[in-house]
This record gives structure tokens, C-alpha cells and sequence, in this order.
């Protein structure tokens, strides 16, 4: 009987330190099949070396080493400078020499855990080959992440723009929430599930110039957007316990255990050690009953259409109007800009503008619903003699946030910064700026939701923070989504039930997801 000729497998190695061959040889000798192995490498690397190491592995074939400018760090190699090579193969393996994490200091513990998540021994090698035949539905493996990450780095963070920007490339949607990847770009791919990664046809002038950079780069960038790629293809990926060999498919719990251990005491007595607390305003102290932000335009349309044009795309017009508004006023633009932008761009009446302007003000006062746990977190530090300031980018008016607050049972805090009416914003840390002018000596402590513009921006200056999940990212990152993400393409009734369900009840609190435990797929032990 015939048989299928077996996959053919491709490792890249960029082998920055020489000195760390020894290692790689060792965790190499586990593959079980023949494979062919491309090394990147620093100019002064002695090659001869390297091929007389690699050469000790039994089951590989042809070796291939080439000089990589210090560009890219090991993610331009992969996709540049051995692109038209790797995208031939059946099945790839991406692993490099890194010695350093956040701290700056060599991490081989850290090095040896990521390689253990690919290649711990031979029985787990066998498994990730056996789970990537041709039936099967998986694309990518790796390892859980190091214990020692924060749970906000699973987030595109400040690599949203270049994230995005691939992706568009690529026609594959972006969405703003938290995921896994692989921490640190250790993994196996099935070359199929990769390859519009491949087609994009980067070149090392693509990448950033080396500076010592922890985040923001276009290979930061490529670091999640590969695994992004993998799910919204189709493909699952599966994340491999080196502690105790087991497998999870698509979501694993364990990078959230400390988060998971957070409660609203705890939270208090992290606070209250504080003198100034700040709080983000949506998604942290109050949210939608609608699913995402965006959907109260939908909830808007239904209350107006019998008053708009029947030839007038509401739902495509008034993004329009918020995108022209924001690049004429930048970041102080307000809910007046949007609806003068909407009646240049529709015609209509200033009556009727003003009606559809006042509906929307109202849906928002409506909609608005308090996070519970946080509101009380809030009200302990208000009750405590702390300084509470709550901060936000906002084009909706400090009058019309107030009123919302106050339905909430928000009151009584110092202060309230808006981006609009302070013409500075988080999202792109000039309110921090503005904001520790005016607070420089204060011990301060921001409590907030967004992985980004409440917690990396604040921490890479070395400022408190307090990471409270929004109820969109738990619920994402739950059982449940499985069982509802199909009702996330929105009509207003959809966006309304799941927003009540996510947004005002299971997902409230922040502390939601702290009894969840991953589902075990397989185990190689």
C-alpha cells in the first residue's frame, strides 16, 4: 500500500549567543523525525563551530547558517532572511538564544522553560507530531508562559498599531482584547496555519533599528500577531505544561493565578497604602449593558429611524463623523463636534441632530451601570480620607459623565479628568504626564482596565497600579465564550443580552474568574 511521504520539518535557531550551543544541541536530540535546521547568527560567529556542534545531532539533515544584522532580533531572520526556505516546509520550529527578559538580566531558567515548552523530551516531541496530522485542526503549540510574567502582557499593549496594521495587510479582523501567544516566540507551527505571515513578504528594513526596546516594535508585534493569525484561521493552538505534561487547547488558566487570588479585600489593602488613588472611568468603575461601547449606536438607530433619511447609513455616517471630528479637534473632541461633522456629512436638519444628539446622550445615561465590587473598592478609599480621582478619555461632557456617575452611586470624589476638556489623553500617556506634573510627590495608585493606558504605561515609569479585568476580557477569557461567542456579531438585541448577562451580571465583578481552572486536552506523560 502506498504511504505518505512524512511531513517535512524545518527548525529555526537564531543563535545570537554562541556560548548557549551546548543547550540547544541537547533539547534538539529530541525531535524524532529528520529535520532540517536554518541558524541566524551575528557577523563574528564562528560557523565552523556551530556546524561541527549541530552536526552531533543525529537527525539532522541539512544545515543552512547565514549573518542576520542585529535587526529584528530573532523574528526578522524567521520571516526575512530564511522566509522563502521555511514557508516550503510541513511543520516549523522558532526557538532563539535569549538571554534576558523585562529585568534586563540573563534568564536561563527562564530560556530553559520556554525550550521545555517545545522540546522537553522526546515522548512530547512525538505527541506534537502526532497532533499535527492532516486531520487535525491544530496550528500552533507552545509553552505555558513564564510564572513570573504579569497577566497584562497578554495584550497587544503598545503594539496595538503595528498588530493591527499587519493584520489589515493580511485581511484578517483585529480585535482589542486579551489572548495568549507565545511569550518569547517559542513554538511549533503547522507552515499553513502561519502562512499570510509569510506572503507579506517582510524585509529586514520592515523592522525596527535595535535599540534595546521591551515593547513596540514590529517584532513585539510579531510575537502575538502569529498566534492571532493561527485562531482566526481556523486553527487551534495548544499550550504545553512543562510541569506536569499536559495540554490545553486555545486558552490556559495558569498565566492568571495570581489574578485569579485577587478579591476585593485584598484590592482594598493594596489601595488604601496609597494617598492618591485613580480610577479609569469606563469598563473600570462603570460599564454598558450593551456588549462593546460601540454598540449604543445601534441601540441609537432603533430610537431614530423613523426621524433619519431612509438613504442615510446611520451606523456607517456617524462613524464617519466621530473619525472626522477626532482629526479635526484631536483628542478634545466632544459628542457637539460628532453631530456637527454628522449634519455636514448627511444634511440633516439641526432640529433633527439635536433630537438624534439628545437620544444618544439619554441611551448612554440609560445603559450605564456600575461594577459593583469596584464602585465599593471606591467608596472604602473615599471613606478612608483618600484622594480619589477618576480619569478618563471621554468625548462625552463632564456634565453629562456626572450625571452617570451619580446614577452609579459615584460621588463625592476630588476630581474628574476628562480627556476632551483637559486636551490630554491616557491612551497616549500625555494625561500621566500632565497629570504627575501636578502630583509629582503624591504616592499615587491607579486602579484601571485597560492592559495599556492604565497599567504598561504607568508601570514602565515605575508608578503603582491596580489591574481590575474589564467584564468583556473575563468573559473572553472563560468557558462561556465558547458556548456565546456567536451572538458577538451584534444586532441591537444580541449586543443588549449578552451586554446584560457579560457587562451587568456574570462578569460584573473583577473577580469574577478566580475559581476557573483550565480544561486538560491530552497529557505526554
Amino acid at each position: 500500500m502506498f504511504k505518505h511521504a512524512k511531513p517535512r520539518t524545518a527548525v529555526h535557531l537564531h543563535l545570537f549567543y554562541i556560548d548557549t550551543i551546548d543547550e540547544f544541541v541537547g533539547y534538539l536530540k529530541n525531535i524524532p523525525e529528520y529535520f532540517d535546521i536554518y541558524i541566524s547568527c551575528q557577523e563574528n560567529a564562528d560557523q565552523t563551530f556551530i556546524q561541527k556542534k549541530i552536526k552531533r545531532i543525529r537527525r539532522v539533515h541539512d544545515i543552512v547558517i547565514r549573518v542576520t544584522p542585529n535587526r529584528g532580533r530573532d523574528i526578522a531572520p524567521f520571516y526575512a532572511l530564511f522566509r522563502e526556505e521555511l514557508k516550503n516546509y510541513d511543520y516549523l520550529l522558532h526557538i532563539h538564544s535569549k538571554k534576558s527578559l523585562y529585568s534586563g538580566e540573563e534568564a536561563v531558567a527562564w530560556r530553559r522553560y520556554s525550550l521545555d515548552g517545545v522540546l522537553k523530551d522526546k515522548k512530547t516531541v512525538s505527541k506534537i507530531f502526532s497532533l499535527f496530522d492532516d486531520k487535525s485542526s491544530v496550528g500552533m503549540v507552545y509553552g505555558e508562559p513564564p510564572k513570573d510574567l504579569p497577566e497584562y502582557v497578554y495584550h497587544w499593549l503598545s503594539n496595538k498599531t503595528k498588530s493591527k496594521m499587519l493584520l489589515d495587510r493580511m485581511g484578517i479582523p483585529f480585535e482589542d482584547m486579551m489572548f495568549l501567544y507565545p511569550t518569547g516566540s517559542f513554538f511549533w507551527a503547522r507552515t499553513e496555519a502561519i502562512k499570510p505571515l509569510f506572503d507579506l513578504k517582510l524585509s529586514y528594513e520592515d523592522f525596527d533599528e535595535e535599540a534595546g526596546q521591551i515593547d513596540g516594535t514590529l517584532a513585539h508585534a510579531l510575537e502575538r500577531v502569529v498566534a492571532w493569525v493561527n485562531n482566526k484561521r481556523g486553527y487551534d493552538s495548544l499550550i504545553f505544561n512543562p510541569d506536569d505534561s499536559s495540554m490545553s487547547r486555545n486558552i490556559s488558566y495558569n498565566p492568571f493565578k495570581a489574578y485569579f487570588g485577587n478579591n476585593l479585600e485584598l484590592s482594598t489593602r493594596i489601595i488604601m497604602e496609597h494617598d492618591v488613588i485613580t480610577f479609569d472611568l469606563y469598563d473600570t468603575l462603570i460599564t454598558r449593558k450593551v456588549y462593546k461601547p460601540e454598540d449604543i449606536v445601534l441601540i441609537v438607530l432603533q430610537k431614530v429611524e423613523d426621524i433619519i433619511p431612509n438613504d442615510c447609513d446611520f451606523i456607517l455616517k456617524r462613524r464617519e463623523a466621530e473619525e472626522k471630528a477626532l482629526v479635526q479637534r484631536g483628542i478634545k473632541y466632544t459628542l457637539d463636534d460628532i453631530y456637527d461633522e454628522l449634519a455636514s456629512l448627511t444634511g440633516m436638519t439641526s432640529d433633527v441632530i439635536y433630537r438624534i444628539k439628545e437620544l444618544e446622550i439619554q441611551t448612554e445615561y440609560e445603559l450605564s451601570i456600575p461594577r459593583r465590587d469596584v464602585v465599593q473598592l471606591f467608596n472604602r478609599a473615599k471613606e478612608a480620607g483618600k484622594k480619589t480621582i477618576i480619569m478618563g478619555d471621554s468625548y462625552l461632557s463632564s456634565d453629562v459623565l456626572i450625571k452617570i456617575l451619580s446614577r452609579c452611586g459615584i460621588t463625592g470624589y476630588d476630581e474628574l479628568w476628562l480627556s476632551n476638556e483637559k486636551g490630554c489623553s491616557k491612551n497616549d500617556g500625555s494625561m500621566w504626564e500632565s497629570f504627575f506634573e501636578d502630583y509629582s510627590d503624591a504616592d499615587t495608585i491607579n486602579v484601571g482596565d485597560d492592559p495599556y493606558s492604565d497599567i504598561q504605561l504607568l508601570s514602565n515609569i515605575r508608578k503603582d497600579v491596580l489591574f481590575l479585568m474589564s467584564p468583556r476580557n473575563e468573559f473572553l477569557l472563560s468557558k462561556d465564550y465558547k458556548l456565546l461567542e456567536g451572538y458577538s456579531n451584534m444586532s441591537a438585541e444580541s449586543s443588549l443580552k449578552l451586554g446584560s448577562l457579560v457587562n451587568a451580571e456574570v462578569y460584573n465583578s473583577p473577580y469574577a474568574l478566580k475559581d476557573n481552572t483550565g480544561d486538560v486536552l491530552v497529557t505526554t506523560k
